[in-house]
């Protein structure tokens, strides 16, 4: 008999299985006793320790055999009653239960593959995007994840079952898999990595298909090679790649033959159906008259079940897992084809947009005149439109988007009947194009929303808004990028920015960037940044107006120079204009035409009536004393009788008396025989001394601007200021207030269109709206307020263009209605309406 050992007991194992206790294995008859020769006192006490576990132990080995005994009745017993449950769970379910179960089972990984497939083919689910974090990948991405799961998890579960059924000892003799084991044993079917090759994985996932129908033959005692029997349970001959989906048709070569559009909207249908709580033959025959056989179907008796025992989901299509497989089925005919082609996709999605989405209910309302049930109608078109859409998305966007287009000339026209904007109106926030859009995006929204019109219809709206205002302003703002900023406004910060006045983004572009920009000014941080720009522009302003002043005649002041120090340098370069113009020159009064010329002037002023001699005074007051007995009049002699003839002709002009202005002819008459005489003698003279008096005049309009900003400004004037100067100095020098004929009319009136009115105070924060929102705010618009984005702001706006360039631009322009059109359709395509 074999014998083992176990504690220094040896047994023997009889042939019924149990053991029996033989003997000892080197057990002395008695125990010896030890001598004890060591000095260490502690040496007697671990001796007598060691004597009694000897003596326990020989005490207790005849019991060992017992427990050992003992142990192994006890697991026999736990193998029985394992058994037992085993065969008592088994005898509970019949056959039909059993093979019931099978089938359930394989419903669910069916189901489950079918999900996958979609998955697959909805883009963006597997290869590249699968190896991104989950945070980042797609929507199609993480359900295809879940999707391969549950496959894999029934792979392994059924793989381990296999291998415990055929051990002898019913075990899978694997143990306690690890996650490279389970991997493998998946695998041993298909590899399901998610991070494989789109096209690769979707063969997996057809293999796998195949192997569970092939078990699902096997079951039910068929060879799955033979082809009627392949054919019954849809066991096909090739792969079906992706965009192969449930409702592509295979030959029976196994080569695809096409999508049958007869047969899109059937998965639909029949979820309806079970919603209706229609019988399993009903659905059945049903499906029977589309060419579906029942071996095509998987889970519907359970769904029907469902629904039975769930009254809530009564009258609802039924949204559970329930496929029916379209993979075998008649050829389509001609009409089909061309329907599931790209051009049929592109022809439905025209209807669809032309008929702002309501094409399903158009196709329910025929049904219903045909005598048919209108909501079956609408639903079954419904999902073919939906199929059709996924088989050619890009042509059925595109044919939505030309209905829609072609759709919203319809609102667009009877709009204009009501006076609502105007036909040529292409403004991005044009009252008219914000009413179209929001017509037809609600329209759409509520004609693709079933469920909930008004909410479809709102949503619509907005889409529709924001598509038509993306749309028109991003071809508003390619034709600005060819034709630059027009209108009055931006013509003024054009003459502005040639005067070297540097603009802030809002000053050059005018308009909604101005306004926000205005709103800006108030914060702190990009507010200080805003008014200092401002600033800055006012000085630049400033001298501007200095230096246009002293333009004429050739003078300049220093740069940066402003306020009153900027008077002091214009005086100055005023007196140098005057000695170049007369300095050393001599000129002879004796000249007879001169003296014909004053003559003739005296005695029409001497003839006025009531202020004759005044006039004939004021001439001989204003020339005589600077002529010398010689009958020689300096430069200087003639700058001085200019000016006091300049000063009487604008009194006597400005006077109440009726021929007050007569006399200011008179002394004009006697100003400008002075001037003949000038310009006789010395050519260019003449010339030079009027431009030193514009200076001159120019030069006191400057000194009153500086002196009414002397307070709120610090000698910094705003161009409001510089126009109350010239105003009131245009009476001084004779000229006309309320005319053109003004100091610095254009730069003053070009800064009034553009520039503050107040001048900014330096360094002055403006208010906080929060740490976080103050820091976001200035954070974005920094770029646009630096000194890069100045300058890139300016030359968008205001630089010159060639003349074709700006053509082009003014087509683009003027036609951002029809972009604006495309962008409504083309944002409630993306947004889903």
């Amino acid at each position: 008999m074999p014998q083992f050992t176990h504690n220094g007991v040896v047994y023997d194992e009889l042939p019924d299985g149990t053991v029996k206790v033989v003997g000892y294995e080197n057990q002395p008859a008695a125990p010896q006793p030890i001598t004890i020769g060591g000095r260490d006192p502690k040496l007697p006490l671990e001796v007598q320790r060691l004597q009694q576990q000897l003596g326990a132990d020989a005490a207790t080995a005849p019991f060992d055999a017992q427990k050992a005994q003992a142990d192994a009745r006890k697991a026999a017993a736990d193998a029985t009653k394992a058994e037992r449950d085993l065969a008592a769970q088994q005898a509970t379910a019949t056959p039909e239960q059993q093979k019931a179960q099978a089938n359930l089972a394989n419903d669910e990984i069916l189901a489950a593959i079918a999900r996958a497939r979609r998955d697959l083919q909805a883009g963006g689910s597997a290869g590249y995007w699968a190896r991104l974090p989950e945070m980042f990948q797609p929507q199609s991405a993480i359900n295809l994840s879940g999707s391969l799961n549950t496959i894999a998890s029934r792979l392994t579960l059924d793989k381990l079952a296999q291998l415990k059924q055929a051990s002898p000892t019913g075990a899978s003799g694997l143990g306690s898999l690890t996650e490279r084991e389970g991997a493998l044993l998946r695998d041993s079917v298909a590899a399901l990595g998610q991070t494989q090759d789109p096209d690769r994985l979707m063969e997996s996932l057809n293999n796998v298909e195949a192997h569970y129908r092939n078990v699902m033959a096997l079951a039910n005692g068929e060879d799955y090679r033979d082809p009627k029997v392949a054919e019954r349970y849809g066991i096909v001959g090739a792969s079906p790649k992706i965009g192969t989906g449930p409702n592509m048709e295979v030959d029976p070569s196994g080569g695809n033959v096409g999508p049958n559009p007869a047969l899109k909207g059937v998965n639909d249908e029949v979820r309806a159906l079970i919603g209706m709580g229609r019988s399993a033959t009903e659905i059945r025959n049903y499906l029977r008259s589309k060419g579906v056989d029942d071996s095509q179907t998987q889970g519907l008796d359970a769904a029907i079940e469902y629904v039975r025992n769930n009254p809530s989901e009564r009258g609802k299509p039924y949204s559970g897992d329930v496929s029916v497989d379209l993979m075998r089925t008649a050829d389509p005919n001609a009409f089909g084809a061309l329907a599931a082609s790209p051009v049929g996709s592109y022809a439905s999605g025209a209807w669809n947009g032309l008929t702002a989405g309501f094409s399903d209910e158009i196709a329910g309302g025929l049904t219903a005149l045909g005598g048919g049930d209108y909501t079956q109608g609408r639903d079954a078109f419904n999902a073919r439109k939906g199929l059709m859409a996924e088989a050619n998305p890009n042509a059925d966007l595109l044919g939505n988007v030309t209905g829609g287009v072609t759709a919203m000339l319809a609102p667009g026209a009877a709009l204009g009947r009501l006076g609502v904007g105007g036909a040529a109106e292409a403004s991005t926030f044009a009252p008219r194009l914000l009413a179209e859009d929001a017509l037809y995006g609600g329209l759409y929204g509520a004609g693709q929303n079933n469920d909930n019109r008004f909410s479809g219809g709102v949503t619509g709206a907005l889409e529709g808004v924001a598509g038509g205002l993306a749309g028109r302003g991003t071809m508003r703002g390619l034709g600005m990028a060819f034709r630059g900023a027009r209108g009055p406004v931006s013509d003024a910060a054009r003459y502005l920015r040639e005067q070297g006045v540097p603009l802030t983004p809002g000053q050059a572009a005018g308009g909604r960037l101005k306004t926000r920009e205005d709103r800006l000014a108030g914060f702190q941080g990009i507010g200080d940044r805003i008014g200092e720009m401002r600033r800055q522009g006012l000085e630049a302003f400033n001298q501007s107006a200095f230096r246009q002043n002293l333009q004429p005649v050739g003078q300049d002041i220093p740069p940066g120079v402003i306020g009153e120090d900027a008077v002091e340098a214009t005086r100055g370069a005023v007196g140098r204009a005057y000695d170049a113009a007369l300095g050393g020159r001599a000129f002879d009064a004796n000249d007879p035409q001169f003296v014909s010329e004053l003559g003739t002037a005296l005695s029409g002023a001497q003839s006025l009536p009531a202020i004759g001699d005044q006039a004939a005074f004021s001439i001989r007051r204003s020339v005589e004393p600077f002529i010398s007995d010689t009958g020689v009049m300096s430069g200087r002699g003639m700058q001085q009788a200019s000016q006091e003839l300049t000063q009487r002709i604008a009194r006597f002009g400005n006077s109440q008396d009726a021929v007050g202005p007569d006399a200011a002819n008179s002394l004009s008459d006697a100003l400008s025989a002075i001037e003949g005489l000038v310009q006789r003698q010395s050519p260019g003279t003449i010339d030079a001394f009027r431009a030193a008096n514009g200076a001159y005049r120019g030069g006191r309009v400057l000194e009153d601007a500086v002196g009414a900003a002397r307070n709120a400004g610090l000698g910094v004037f705003t161009p409001a200021q510089l126009t109350n100067a010239a105003y009131s100095n245009a009476r001084r020098f004779g000229g006309r207030q309320s005319t053109t004929d003004r100091p610095f009319f254009e730069l003053s009136r070009a800064g009034q269109e553009v520039l503050p009115s107040t001048v900014p105070d330096s360094g002055t924060a403006g208010r906080a709206s929060g740490p976080v929102r103050d820091a976001i705010r200035n954070a974005v618009n920094a770029p646009l307020y630096s000194d890069a984005g100045r300058q890139l702001t300016e030359a968008f706006f205001l630089s010159p263009r060639p003349s074709p360039i700006e053509r082009v631009g003014d087509v683009l322009v003027s036609r951002a209605r029809v972009p604006g059109m495309f962008g409504n359709s083309l944002a409630l395509q993306y947004y889903g309406q």
